[in-house]
């Protein structure tokens, strides 16, 4: 009798016991592909009908151990629903951290276009305001020599070199000669594009020279030193220079105490070593406005002073002769009215 009563008691915990035991193993939607009789809800219930329908006469420890099997197997169950659950919240958090990702990645392109739109912007302002010569950049406050933005004719900017200090500023350099770094022995293609460093020894280029004096009245103005630091000045009140044709030099008078040496060539074709129709590019190493054949050449070869070859350095016949090359030769124009 008090065998059947514990066995009873017994019976009713276990049974309360599974019942919480199968509702935490039996969520819906975690028995995906699990073979019909083997999912937590029918273990439980296989463990309840063991309990109730079993024989009176069973022995309480045979049942016992029936019941730890099927327990075993019910933990089981709850733990690999609890893995599954844990995987998918993990491809969940995975998948949302992509999204954020995504999102934030929308964010920074969206971000640099804009801010790429910005700087298109405020190019296109500034290049409203890019000045003709850097007689107008003196005017608007740059006042120190050095390398400018300027665009003529607005067919285009171009860097030059601005002299602000000389003669009252405003002064854009188109031929530089100081230390014979630079390679002034060439054809016509340098000498129409351009050619050395803007802040050593260079040739401007006769495009952009034809560009500067054909859309305003410019004066030019020759500065020379020798090797003793003497100078020299030789000015001319309107220079241009044409088109691609043949560059043909206009030159105005004269005054300085350089003595006239380029009046003589006033109204000639530039000649180049591969573009000379009287040979005097190449018989006097320099391109130039020949006029059989020079008083003046600053593009010759660099010799540094005193010479014995005739009338191949950087020369001015007026000043110091054929046999004495300067120093330091610059040629730059300024517009007429400032």
């Amino acid at each position: 009798m008090m065998t059947l009563v514990f066995s009873d008691f017994r019976r009713s915990f276990l049974s309360l016991t599974l019942i919480v035991a199968c509702q935490t193993s039996a969520k819906p939607g975690n028995s995906a592909s699990t073979p019909v009789g083997s999912s937590p809800t029918n273990r439980c219930k296989n463990v309840y009908f063991s309990l109730h329908a079993g024989t009176p006469n069973k022995k309480i420890g045979t049942l016992l151990q029936e019941m730890k099997i099927q327990l075993m197997h019910v933990k089981n169950d709850v733990s690999i629903i609890k893995a599954r659950n844990n995987t998918s919240c993990k491809e969940s958090t995975e998948t949302l951290l992509r999204e954020i990702k995504e999102t934030l990645l929308e964010m920074q392109n969206d971000i640099a276009s804009i801010k790429e739109n910005k700087m298109l912007s405020e190019s296109r302002h500034t290049c409203t305001e890019v000045k003709k010569n850097c007689a107008e950049l003196y005017k608007s406050g740059k006042t120190s020599s050095g390398v400018y933005t300027i665009d003529p004719d607005g067919h285009g900017a171009f860097s030059v070199f601005c002299d602000q200090t000389a003669a009252g500023g405003g002064w854009t350099v188109f031929q530089k000669r100081l230390d014979g770094s630079v390679d002034f022995y060439r054809g016509w293609t340098d000498y129409k594009n351009g050619f050395g460093n803007l802040h050593g020894e260079f040739w401007l280029g006769l495009d952009k020279i034809h560009r500067l004096t054909t859309t305003i009245k410019n004066k030019l103005r020759v500065h020379l030193m020798d090797t003793k630091g003497k100078t020299a000045y030789a000015e001319y009140n309107m220079l241009a220079v044409a088109s691609e044709n043949k560059y043909k030099l206009s030159l105005g008078t004269y005054s300085g105490n350089a003595g006239d040496s380029l009046s003589r060539h006033r109204g000639q074709p530039f000649a180049t070593k591969d573009k000379d129709r009287y040979r005097c590019a190449v018989t006097y190493k320099g391109a130039w406005w020949y006029e059989s054949c020079h008083s003046t050449k600053l593009n010759g070869l660099y010799h540094h002073g005193a010479h014995s070859s005739y009338a191949d350095g950087v020369n001015w016949y007026n000043w110091k002769g054929y046999h004495y090359s300067v120093k330091k030769a610059e040629m730059k124009i300024r517009p007429v009215q400032v």
